[in-house]
């Protein structure tokens, strides 16, 4: 046996090896259990301090994401002073901040006051009290695609001011690169959001608005009231809403109820329905109600040109589709301006680069009257009177030129009558046109109206505004115009009317300016008119012939009508004085002839009428009759030239009979003829184109 041999000290134990990985594991177990509870503690010594040197980080990356600063501190607080701020990350992620502050961005314009208390110029907002939780598991949702579920959002206290400069420049735009993206608003859905009280001073240089809005909000709805100044004028404005969590998610389909009051200096609009998006307006069913002073001041601050009116009040619905870039629609009930009913059905498409305006304006009747503030007429009487202190009437208010050209417009009008004022005893019935503006350029045409029984009124009207003044044209034609049904002709009972007959005629006219005044004093153009199958008062006709004798027989026995063999008008317009190159009006009984001229420029009158009889009268004075002043003043007077002729005579004679006083007053007449009128016509418009000629 080999008992004494020894062992090979190459040979090891079977044990060796595994002891030696026991404690390798043991020690890297140890080590990880280390690091475990290190980082345990440090979590829990971070959720114990509320990770508060993630503060300063998150300021630096959310102001860089923001474009201004952004701090965990209020405004007036030194740089470097901790920040009421405390984050939690086990259980739900939850944040809570004692301040949050949000600078204006650089190159903003200098606040303006006044500006909600504890926030001092170049800050935006001043927000305390935030309490912000969501889930984890809502986190890495969102991050797959989801929308971003917030359980909890809470605010005490927000004050902000928001300013605006005529620029465009505002203190609440995001700046972003003209390269970048734009990027789709992220859909959120919120659990439980609240604002305790709010407070906002609003300067909008475009919108001449300056207000002060407080306001609150919950689960439940949103409440704001605000006041200030609106174009210089008293503003008032209250909101109550339900719920606004649907407003907040993206692409929500549930729309949210609103009630709206909103007073502006003596417009009143107020309005009851739902909205699906508040802020872009979007996805709207609304009634309303509208009042004020004239629509054109509801127009400025949307961008629209409507016209100055007299006072009215509206009724009707609002319908906005939800997609974007949806036209509005306005289905208008009823508006009552002045005197007038309108209504309609529009269309304003915002989203083209000019707003266009579309539809059908009806109406069950219009005054003229009520749309005189559009072309510079006062609409109260008070004013009407001193505006004709002066001793003019034309308007001279200049015209809104720029406005008309904010937007474009193609309405089709349609009217059941058009009252033209008291001196026409009907109106105009029914009117159809078309209205275009079109980079400023108004046109009214395709203008089709009846007058009474068969008559007509056809043409176009136009202003083009693209230059510092105005350009008008007008074409306007009539024809079987009854002027027994049209004219307002009060007479005692019985007695006919003083003019009957058809009127027919056309107006060619153009003229340049800014105000109705200023475009009738440059007028050109020609009014031609003439009555057919017509009739004249005879004691209308003696008295302005100054035949005592026939008028007096007239108002003894009553008056009767003559006919009328013409009745024609030739007015010729230049630089804005009208002159008659024919204006008569001859029947059996007399000739009356009309001449001078009728300046628009000054308003001032210089015609004269002669009347020719055509039949024996033994107390005529047959002396012209003067028409002279202005528009507002007229003065009517006899040529005593003329009438000296006659008296002076008839005076001698009265000194050797007193029958023979009445020798120079007896007319034994022409008796004329229809031929007669028409040559005269003739030679009258001759007459008239020498003196043209020789001008």
């Amino acid at each position: 046996m080999n008992d004494g041999i020894a062992a090979d000290p190459a040979v090891r134990t079977p044990t060796a090896a595994p002891s030696r990985r026991f404690l390798l594991v043991r020690r890297t177990a140890a080590a990880g259990a280390a690091l475990l509870v290190a980082a345990a503690a440090a979590l829990a010594w971070g959720e114990w301090r509320g990770w508060p040197w993630l503060a300063g980080w998150s300021e630096g990356w959310l102001s860089g994401r923001l474009g201004r600063e952004l701090r965990w501190r209020p405004p007036e607080a030194p740089s470097g002073s901790a920040p009421g701020w405390r984050l939690s990350l086990i259980g739900p992620l939850r944040l809570q901040a004692a301040d949050l502050a949000v600078a204006d961005p650089a190159g903003a314009a200098a606040a303006r006051p006044p500006a909600p208390e504890g926030l001092p110029a170049g800050w935006t907002l001043h927000a305390r009290d935030l309490d912000l939780r969501l889930r984890w598991r809502d986190l890495l949702a969102w991050r797959r695609g989801e929308p971003l579920r917030i359980e909890q959002v809470g605010i005490g206290r927000i004050a902000a001011r928001l300013q605006r400069e005529a620029d465009g420049r505002a203190n609440w735009l995001l700046e972003r690169a003209a390269d970048a993206p734009a990027r789709p608003r992220p859909a959120v859905q919120i659990g439980t959001l609240w604002l305790r009280e709010g407070r906002v001073a609003i300067d909008d240089r475009p919108l001449a608005l300056q207000a002060d809005a407080m306001f609150s909000l919950d689960d439940r709805g949103v409440k704001l009231r605000s006041g200030g100044r609106w174009r210089q004028q008293p503003l008032s404005l209250a909101l109550e809403t339900g719920s606004p969590l649907p407003w907040i998610a993206a692409g929500a389909a549930a729309p949210v109820g609103f009630a709206l009051s909103l007073e502006a200096g003596a417009t009143l609009l107020r309005a009851q329905g739902r909205v699906r998006d508040l802020l872009g307006l979007r996805g709207l069913d609304t009634g309303f109600t509208l009042s004020g002073p004239s629509l054109a001041r509801v127009g400025e601050p949307l961008g629209l040109t409507l016209p100055t009116t007299a006072s009215f009040r509206a009724q009707g619905r609002i319908l906005r589709e939800p997609a974007e870039a949806s036209p509005w629609r306005l289905q208008l009930a009823q508006a009552r301006i002045g005197r007038s009913e309108l209504s309609g059905d529009f269309v304003l498409d915002t989203a083209a680069a000019r707003p266009q305006l579309g539809g059908t304006l009806r109406g069950r009747a219009l005054w003229l009257a009520d749309l005189g503030p559009a072309i510079g007429v006062p609409a109260q009487a008070a004013e009407r009177q001193a505006a004709a202190s002066d001793g003019r009437i034309l308007p001279d208010r200049r015209f809104d030129l720029p406005s008309l050209d904010r937007m474009d417009a193609a309405l089709t009008v349609s009217l059941d009558r058009l009252e033209l004022g008291e001196a026409f005893a009907r109106p105009i019935a029914p009117l159809q046109a078309r209205l275009r503006l079109q980079h400023a350029v108004l046109s009214i045409d395709e203008l089709a109206a009846r007058v009474g029984s068969g008559g007509q009124i056809t043409g176009s009207i136009g202003l083009d505004a693209r230059g510092a003044q105005a350009r008008w044209t007008t074409a306007l034609r009539a024809t079987g115009v009854p002027l027994e049904d049209w004219l307002r002709q009060t007479r005692a009972s019985g007695a006919g009317p003083w003019i009957s007959g058809r009127l027919s005629g056309d107006l060619l006219m153009k003229g340049q300016g800014r105000s109705t005044a200023e475009l009738l004093a440059s007028a050109d153009g020609r009014l031609r008119l003439g009555i057919t199958q017509g009739r004249m008062s005879q004691l209308a006709l003696e008295a302005a012939g100054i035949d005592v004798a026939q008028a007096l027989g007239l108002l003894l026995v009553g008056d009767r009508g003559l006919p009328l063999r013409c009745a024609v008008a030739d007015l010729q317009v230049r630089d804005g004085t009208a002159t008659p190159r024919v204006m008569l009006v001859d029947t059996p009984d007399s000739l009356v002839v009309v001449d001078g001229a009728l300046s628009l420029a000054t308003e001032q009158l210089m015609l004269r009428a002669r009347v020719r009889p055509h039949d024996f009268s033994p107390l005529s004075l047959r002396t012209p009759i003067d028409v002279r002043g202005t528009l507002a003043r007229p003065k009517v007077s006899l040529d005593t030239r003329g009438l000296v002729q006659r008296l002076l005579p008839s005076a001698l004679l009265a000194l050797v009979t007193p029958a023979a006083a009445l020798l120079p007053l007896l007319d034994p007449g022409d008796g004329g003829s229809d031929a007669g009128c028409r040559d005269l016509a003739l030679r009258l418009s001759a007459a008239s184109d020498r003196r043209g000629a020789g001008r």
